[in-house]
């Protein structure tokens, strides 16, 4: 009889464990929010996360990244947004009602999943301007983070028209203990110059990636932008420039160059190459070349002058001898 009932309390067991381990399945499929850990080392890394409905914030978002190397990662909304939802001027839509509610829309797991906090110490959060405010799905983001105390925040919005500074008012106060140091917003008439404004603003709060492939030619006051080639000669001469400004004294050569000696020895990387105006070449071992007229020779290409054509470049040179100094920095 002992032993019946025990093999009745194993069945019954073995059923209630099943029970419990389906109810624990059903769970796996629900929202997981990020776990705080308040005494894990912070990494010194950028992320850039945005929300993005028309796609303007999306682009200032890329644009961040690539000008600070930072983690770009989408807000996404577990419920998507539709054309209706986003019409705050009708009361009823989903954008009003969670305004008025102060909701907390969800996000998708698949947002949390690509984050990891702590290798961040600064941190990027763009959004559009709905009805004078940031959408709310911005609020459940800094808030699943514990309004990213131990971060530096910056933000950036866009709008068609409308100036920013009751809602970042409104967000300071909101979250008084984070850490919100400078906002970027872009209404749509400046969107055309967004790459410029980020990249000035990066520049002004210290955050603008130094490119390492970036020269700066100072020729008669003005200073032109050349991208250096990725070969061996291109990084010895950044190697040269790091102990250094270097200035050349050049001349006119064949009605279509500049030529100067540069006084350091760079390695060559010769090919047979069709010049055209901007291009910055090695040649024979110790004469920087700058073309503002097309050649065909055996040589090393260095770099190439940005957005200039041979005329501009050539009255930039002047006629006879010129200066020109070449520097990693503006």
């Amino acid at each position: 009889m002992k032993r019946k009932s025990m093999l009745l309390l194993g069945v019954i067991m073995g059923i209630v464990c099943l029970i419990l381990a389906g109810c624990n399945q059903a769970d796996t499929g629900t929202q997981t929010a990020p776990s705080e850990h308040p005494n894990e080392e912070v990494g010194d890394g950028i992320l850039i996360v945005y929300f993005s409905y028309t796609g303007n914030t999306r682009e200032m978002a890329e644009y961040i990244g690539q000008n600070t190397g930072g983690t770009v990662v989408e807000i996404v909304a577990q419920l998507p947004y539709t054309a209706a939802d986003t019409d705050y001027n009708d009361s009823a839509s989903r954008c009003q009602i969670e305004r008025r509610t102060d909701a907390r829309p969800e996000i998708s797991q698949e947002t949390y999943d690509r984050i990891e906090m702590a290798d961040y110490k600064t941190v990027f959060i763009g959004y559009p301007m709905w009805n004078g405010e940031e959408p709310m799905i911005i609020r459940t983001f800094i808030e699943s983070y514990g309004e990213l105390k131990d971060k530096d925040v910056y933000t950036f919005s866009s709008s068609g028209s409308s100036s920013p500074v009751s809602m970042n008012a409104a967000m300071k106060t909101r979250y008084g203990e984070t850490n919100i140091v400078s906002n970027l917003h872009l209404t749509s008439a400046a969107l055309p110059q967004a790459e410029s404004r980020i990249q000035t603003w990066l520049a002004e709060s210290g955050l603008l990636k130094e490119e390492e492939n970036i020269l700066y030619l100072k020729i008669n006051g003005t200073v032109l932008t050349a991208r250096l080639a990725d070969n061996t000669t291109a990084k010895a001469l950044i190697e040269e420039l790091k102990k250094g400004d270097i200035t050349i004294d050049m001349h006119d050569y064949g009605n279509m160059e500049k030529v100067g000696t540069l006084g350091v020895t760079l390695p060559n990387n010769n090919e047979t190459i069709q010049t055209e105006a901007g291009d910055i070449i090695w040649y024979a071992n110790s004469e920087l070349v700058l073309y503002y007229d097309t050649n065909r020779w055996n040589f090393t290409r260095v770099g190439k002058i940005e957005n200039i054509t041979g005329e501009e470049l050539k009255a930039i040179l002047g006629d006879g001898n010129v200066t020109v100094t070449l520097s990693l920095t503006k």
